[in-house]
């Protein structure tokens, strides 16, 4: 991960992704920040009422990359061989009391496209605050823990926060993206996920923001349910 004045970038072995940040105005600002975890955000600051209300971002893929609008308005991109490199989290903007403003993502011609919809605010509204947030990492760090039965272990996974924004609302069609990246962290004890821990981590990406803590915990030993039944979610994906 890399951030200039200009531009951010996403560097790994499967590829880069470069996006530009668009240029100032008199009444708004796009400032490129880098976070932890291979994550990056463009903080977007629209000043007064007659700010644009779109924001153009060109997009840099791979030699035949393509790129997939997620049902949550986020965005995935792949290199030429289908293999995914990065992407941006779904878009928000919320005004200076804190509101919410519509917003959205249309991506076209190599570019992505925030759309900020302030049609009947005020100049007491403003400024209003957008943060496109990219990322590539979906799980920040993941390790094993044993019980005092050796037979019995726990699965820790700490997802980062682009992750925790992209499982929350991207449902099952993503989970193997999470997956791949939950047996990265782990190494050569990926072998340890079995079908429960498998369906409590599942669980865990779909409904974090409903509970679980900032770390995933998966337990070996509990019985196996479906990630998305009534027993996980009552249980806080943790059933005994």
């Amino acid at each position: 991960m890399s951030v200039t004045d200009a531009t951010i970038t996403l560097a790994s072995a499967d590829g880069a992704l470069s996006v530009s940040v668009p240029e100032a105005t008199a009444s708004s600002s796009v400032t490129p920040v880098l976070l932890e975890d291979a994550e990056a955000l463009f903080a977007i600051k629209l000043d007064e009422p007659d700010a644009p209300t779109r924001y153009d971002f060109p997009v840099e893929l791979p030699e035949g990359g393509a790129y997939e609008i997620l049902d949550n308005g986020g965005i995935f991109f792949f290199n030429g061989a289908g293999g995914y490199i990065g992407g941006v989290a779904p878009p928000w903007a919320k005004d200076v009391h804190g509101n919410d403003v519509p917003t959205w993502f249309t991506y076209d011609d190599q570019t992505i496209t925030q759309h900020v919809d302030t049609e009947g605010l005020s100049a007491a509204n403003f400024p209003v605050i957008a943060d496109p947030y990219m990322g590539k990492w979906l799980i920040s760090a993941a390790w094993v823990t044993y019980q005092s039965d050796p037979k019995k272990y726990k699965i820790n996974a700490t997802p980062t926060q682009y992750g925790r924004d992209l499982g929350s609302q991207g449902g099952q069609k993503y989970f193997s993206y999470h997956l791949a990246d939950l047996k990265s962290r782990l190494g050569t004890n990926a072998s340890k996920i079995n079908a429960t821990i498998t369906n409590q981590f599942f669980c865990h990406v779909a409904y974090n923001k409903h509970g679980g803590g900032p770390t995933y915990n998966l337990e070996s030993w509990t019985p196996s349910h479906g990630w998305n039944s009534l027993v996980m979610i009552a249980n806080a994906c943790n059933p005994t």
